[in-house]
């Protein structure tokens, strides 16, 4: 997971992501089918941030967001 994290954060320029230790993980097996319904597959993206207050990255798109701060 570590090395994972590492190569996230190098290639996302993401420093705080090296020392990640654990991960949700969503495999999803029809992304086209999944990006029609793409509001839930975004409110499950949310849940699971909000969740964990973690980082979220989507390698589909290579995105990374920071946790959310109220």
């Amino acid at each position: 997971m570590i090395a994972e994290a590492q190569g996230v954060a190098a290639a996302s320029g993401t420093a705080e992501l090296r020392h990640c230790d654990a991960r949700f993980e969503i495999e999803i097996e029809d992304l086209d089918a999944a990006l029609d319904e793409i509001n839930t597959l975004m409110e499950v993206q949310g849940a699971l941030q909000d969740a964990s207050q973690g980082w979220l990255h989507l390698p589909w798109n290579g995105t990374v967001t920071e946790p959310w701060q109220e």
